[in-house]
């Protein structure tokens, strides 16, 4: 099997991942920290990977400490991909972005990036470029992978919408929107990102879109409270700034077919909050 490589491997997506890659080599933060080239510099060196994921970044996206963002995203992802000039293996590096990096609207691979409405949107924009830069100019082996929304079992950021209204519900308390719920975004399944993930590895360098099921903040929200036997009312607090009030990612590669419904997804990942309540 091929030396493999996973930043951001300890976290919701990564360690997904890593169980579906038992072998790769993960880069723990913070006894190794990104935004050190040093550290990175070690890394790299010590496993001289064929293989390289990307999935490293403060993916907090309502956190406005735009310096730790900024640092983490921006820095973090030039470190490793200088680091990665001179690995003579390397065959693969998986750079895992963002639909936001787009911006607003239904967006093609060829769409503008225009993600610069908010700090996360910004660093995974810059991030992004970064990488093609890397690629075109130093002509290391890079795919982007820019995405909707992921959701699943073990996601343990509750900012997010899913993992937030399941413990809401599960707390017996309303869930507090910070949208004014119409809010339309595409949203992916875990268990379908990961395959996908693995393809990518092996495709040929490029950009590679991956869409989801498009579904209202609101109507996801109610989903989720249906499915949980809940007559709880979400609280629109409507004061979130700077969001994309529609987006939907389309130009998908042609073998992309998501085989979970948002139903059976949210019905898997309902079950695995409530196993631990």
């Amino acid at each position: 099997m091929a030396v493999t490589c996973i930043t951001g491997g300890t976290g919701f997506i990564g360690t997904h991942l890593s169980h579906a890659l038992p072998g790769a080599h993960l880069f723990y933060y913070p006894s190794e920290d990104l935004r050190s080239l040093p550290d990175a510099n070690a890394f790299i060196r010590k496993w001289k990977p064929e293989v390289v994921f990307h999935l490293a970044a403060q993916s907090v996206v309502t956190n406005d400490n735009d310096l730790e963002t900024l640092d983490t995203n921006i820095n973090g992802t030039y470190n490793l991909l200088h680091a990665c000039r001179d690995d003579k293996n390397l065959k693969s590096f998986v750079h895992i972005s963002t639909d936001k990096v787009y911006g607003y609207g239904t967006v093609t691979r060829l769409s503008p990036l225009r993600g610069f409405e908010h700090p996360y949107n910004t660093s995974k924009l810059c991030g992004d470029v970064i990488a093609q830069m890397y690629r075109n100019y130093y002509g290391l082996p890079i795919r982007i992978v820019r995405t909707g929304n992921i959701y699943g079992p073990g996601d343990m950021h509750f900012d997010r919408i899913v993992p937030e209204t399941i413990k809401a519900t599960l707390e017996g308390r309303p869930l507090q929107m910070r949208s004014n719920g119409n809010f339309v975004r595409d949203y992916i399944y875990i268990g379908d990102l990961i395959p996908a993930y693995l393809r990518i590895a092996s495709e040929p360098p490029g950009i590679y879109n991956l869409g989801g099921v498009s579904c209202s903040a609101l109507d996801l929200v109610r989903t989720i409270l249906r499915l949980m036997g809940s007559d709880l009312q979400p609280v629109i607090l409507n004061n979130q700034r700077n969001e994309l009030s529609y987006q939907r990612v389309t130009d998908c590669p042609v073998w992309w077919n998501p085989t979970t419904s948002l139903e059976d997804g949210l019905k898997e990942t309902i079950k695995w909050y409530s196993d631990r309540a």
